[in-house]
């Protein structure tokens, strides 16, 4: 038996050393890293008492425990970093290596860094610190009900930092983190980011002083002239980007801390406490992180208007003391028929424009000294409105500007606006002498100069003076000026060598009281005879030798004129008395010229604009000179002198210009009468000289007011035109002429004529008649034919008669252009005709249709009368045509 068991024995022990270790099991497994040393349990078996524990390669002190089991030491720098490592035990008999078996080390997180965060903070970066990280670790976020890897940066062993994005800290989910390492499937623990949320505690508004700090009262912003006001909300939690929520709508919110909010509530969110703005509305006012929820409500309260009616605003917001009265506009709210604007409750006389407005006139003596006045609103049956402050300010005038600002000495009054601010009635314009002051506005003065205040050459400060005294502080220069003095002649023009003194005379225009007649720059004795003539004393002494002097005029300033050039000849100098032709017109043939003076020679040269001209000599007081075309082919002056001996003579003006047109009162006429009787609306005939360059008439309706160069005015007003010619005219009275006298003005290319007086009535009929006769010009209706004796009419049948002057038309039409035939345009005056001392019935009369509308068509009945050239008599209103007859024939049997 002792055998039989040996030998089993010893084939337990040869099958031991021979078999290959099976590793079924490790113990602790998972391992946190970064832990002291510790023993492993690995549970095996076929192996020997030997056998070796290998950590991924790495033999371990091994102890043998049991046949199943062994114990390794593993030392901690072996779990240092987390990772899946591998187990193996060897058999030293043979050699025989187990399977592999892993074993997790996994990573420890020991904190995060912030895991405090207010939801919706935004994205936020951590920091993970613990042990054992390996670069293959990732930090995982557990957020919005998923796992994801964070980018993960590697810091070492014990430090990971990752961004966790705004999406995780919304508030929604939990949040929280652990290390993985994907390749091993090693794993931390779990660490959470706590989430705190926004909460208001008390809600306070800054705008107007009120029982509790979270009550306003309705329309409270609107008449304080707040267009918004600062609500205040305390709580925890805000984060920047928080908004503060009115009724859960989004206000202009300012992060101040993370317990302190400003928002801007719009006036209008207030305007009205509840629906009918008597009684208390709430308002939830909360607060919201980005991307977070809101947070809890706590009620803002808007009690009713505490006033019966609101004054928002008052147009003027002042008043100048002293000023006019005015009319005030006050702005507000729930104005009904019989609100009063009330001036420290006395009431002013006010005007109901609208819900929303008001107007009170405010007397002159409420502003007449400075002051503060209150001003409210009093409706019946309700409670006063609020009251806004008027202020009455005593202002010092200021000029911002004066027109014009400078004058001519010697010229004539004008009047000087002064723009500026502060001007009341009583203040005065200083600085010019004689001038008077009227008030326009707070804005405006306006200034009478006279004539005398300007005088002188001289600057004055301007300035505006109001009582009290205020003075403006600006003061403004007007300047007046000298004019600049023309020199147009001397006389004389030249003087011989060696003479006595003289007196030189001067002719020109713009001569001041103090201007100077120079002597080639230099002062002469010099006296005014007006502001177009001066004359000067010339010395003996300055006329001693021959040559050339120049004169001019100085005015004071010193403005000097042109020169003239005066000859100190040694033989008498021709002068200039007389030119005959003495103008022309433009575009005329040649002509010849007739000079008159003195001291002309056969050498004398008629000169024009300083050319010589081909001159015949006809006496020492006569010459005459060939003009050619060319020289009179524009319009202008020529300056016509005489070369000879002596040197240039003195200079004759030679006008080149169109003949002025030309007429009279009694050439101005009815053109179908040739009568001085013209009512507004008739065709008139203008008889003068020069009316027109050549014929013309009208082609088209309406009529021309410009018609071949010529046009005609009266009293202003451009006047239709039918036909021009040089020596008539037919144009139409505008509609608009005033009875009485009118003036007329002829004007043919630019040259207007002598305004000409005519009168025009209220009517003035012209019957239209053949030339030199007194036939009315009619159209006997029954056959077409025109009204003769050859053709008469009869009784019992129609014709129609052509008249001007009728006068005022209804309805109205515009001068120059068609009658209307619908409606018919009739006179406004009443119309009859007589025919042989018979009222003719008059089936119609007004403008004739279709013509030009200074024309009257009668469509008359001839009434039973005998035959023959009858009297055919038109009156229209007071006023009868002149005479005219019709031919009547026998009624008809």
């Amino acid at each position: 038996m002792r055998l039989f068991f040996a030998l089993i024995c010893l084939t337990a022990v040869a099958y031991a050393q021979s078999s290959t270790p099976a590793i079924t099991s490790a113990s602790p497994n998972p391992i946190d890293a970064g832990g002291p040393a510790f023993t492993l349990t690995v549970s095996v078996s076929a192996f020997v008492p030997a056998a070796v524990v290998k950590w991924s390669g790495t033999p371990l002190v091994t102890t043998y425990v049991n046949d199943n089991t062994l114990n390794a030491t593993v030392p901690a720098v072996l779990i240092a970093i987390c990772g899946k490592y591998f187990l193996t035990v060897t058999n030293p008999q043979n050699n025989a290596v187990s399977n592999s078996y892993p074993v997790i080390v996994n990573p420890v997180l020991k904190s995060i860094s912030p895991n405090l965060l207010p939801a919706g903070s935004g994205g936020t970066t951590v920091t993970a610190s613990g042990l054992g990280f390996s670069s293959n670790v990732y930090l995982t976020l557990i957020a919005s009900g998923s796992r994801s890897n964070l980018a993960t940066a590697y810091g070492g062993p014990t430090t990971l930092t990752a961004f966790v994005p705004a999406s995780a800290l919304n508030g929604i989910y939990p949040v929280s983190l652990f290390v993985a390492d994907p390749t091993t499937g090693a794993v931390s623990q779990t660490l959470p980011i706590t989430l705190t949320y926004a909460s208001v505690t008390a809600v306070f508004q800054g705008l107007y002083p009120t029982q509790y700090p979270n009550t306003i009262y309705a329309d409270i912003a609107s008449y304080s002239g707040a267009t918004s006001f600062p609500l205040v909300v305390q709580g925890a939690n805000f984060v920047p980007g928080a908004q503060v929520l009115w009724n859960g709508a989004p206000l202009a919110t300012v992060y101040n801390a993370s317990d302190f909010l400003t928002a801007t509530v719009p006036a209008d969110l207030v305007h009205n406490a509840s629906a009918d703005n008597k009684s208390t509305r709430l308002v939830g006012v909360s607060a919201k992180n980005p991307g977070a929820a809101a947070s809890n409500s706590i009620n803002f309260v808007i009690l009713p208007n505490p006033f019966g009616t609101t004054i928002i605003s008052l147009t003027p917001p002042s008043a100048v003391a002293g000023g006019p009265g005015l009319t005030l506009t006050v702005t507000g709210e729930r104005y009904v028929q019989g609100s009063t604007v009330l001036w420290f409750r006395t009431p002013l006389p006010t005007t109901f424009v609208s819900a929303t407005q008001l107007t009170a006139t405010i007397p002159v003596d409420r502003v007449a000294t400075e002051n503060v006045a209150t001003i409210t609103v009093s409706t019946p049956g309700i409670a006063d409105s609020n009251s806004l402050n008027f202020p009455i300010i005593a202002v010092s005038p200021s000029i911002s500007k004066i027109s014009p600002d400078s004058a001519i000495a010697g010229g004539p009054a004008f009047t000087m606006t002064v723009n500026g601010d502060g001007f009341i009635p009583a203040s005065q314009v200083t600085g010019l002498a004689g001038a008077t002051t009227t008030y326009v506005s707070v804005n405006q003065l306006t200034v009478s100069v006279p004539s005398s205040a300007i005088a002188n050459v001289g600057s004055h400060a301007i300035q505006v003076v109001s009582p009290g005294p205020l003075v403006s502080p600006q003061a403004p220069v007007f300047a007046v000026k000298a004019p600049t003095p023309a020199i147009t002649s001397l006389i004389p023009a030249s003087v011989l060598v060696g003479g006595p003194d003289f007196t030189l005379t001067v002719n020109g225009s713009n001569f001041l009281s103090s201007a100077t007649v120079a002597w080639n720059g230099a002062a002469l004795p010099t006296t005014r005879v007006s502001a177009t003539q001066l004359t000067a004393i010339v010395s003996a002494a300055l006329i001693a030798a021959s040559g050339t002097a120049k004169i001019s005029v100085f005015n004071e300033g010193p403005v000097s004129s042109g020169e003239l050039a005066l000859s100190i000849a040694s033989t008498p100098v021709a002068s200039l008395a007389s030119l005959s032709p003495s103008s022309a017109v433009p575009g005329g043939a040649d002509f010849t010229l007739t000079v008159t003076g003195a001291a002309f020679t056969a050498n004398s040269i008629v000169q024009w604009n300083g050319a010589p001209l081909v001159t015949t000599f006809i006496g020492a007081s006569q010459l005459t000179a060939r003009v050619s075309a060319a020289l009179i082919a524009t319009a202008g002056t020529a300056s016509v002198t005489v070369a000879g001996n002596g040197g240039p003579s003195n200079a004759l003006p030679f006008t080149i210009a169109p003949l002025a047109p030309g007429t009279s009162s009694a050439g101005i006429l009815n053109a179908a009468s040739s009568l001085p009787a013209i009512a507004p609306g008739t065709l008139i005939a203008i008889y003068g000289s020069n009316l027109a360059a050549a014929t013309a008439q009208f082609s088209a309706a309406p009529l021309p007011v410009l018609l071949g160069g010529t046009s005609v005015t009266i009293n202003g007003t451009p006047a239709p035109l039918l036909y021009v010619s040089p020596g008539q005219v037919n144009a139409q009275v505008p509609y608009e002429t005033k009875v009485g006298t009118a003036k007329l003005v002829v004007t043919s290319n630019g040259v207007p004529s002598p305004a000409v007086n005519f009168e025009v009535a209220a009517t003035g009929p012209g019957v239209f008649t053949p030339q030199q006769s007194n036939h009315v010009l009619a159209l006997n209706l029954a056959d077409g034919t025109l009204n003769a004796s050859q053709t008469p009419a009869r009784p019992g049948q129609y014709v129609t008669a052509y008249l001007t002057g009728q006068g005022l038309v209804d309805p109205a039409v515009t001068t120059g252009d068609v009658a209307p035939s619908s409606p018919f345009s009739l006179p406004v005056a009443p119309v009859q005709v007589k025919i042989g001392g018979v009222v003719a019935v008059i089936q119609f009369a007004g403008l004739a249709p279709g013509f030009i509308d200074g024309l009257l068509q009668m469509n008359v009945l001839i009434p039973d009368v005998p035959p023959g050239e009858l009297s055919f008599d038109v009156s229209i209103g007071a006023v009868a045509a002149a005479p005219t007859v019709i031919s009547v024939a026998s009624k008809a049997p």
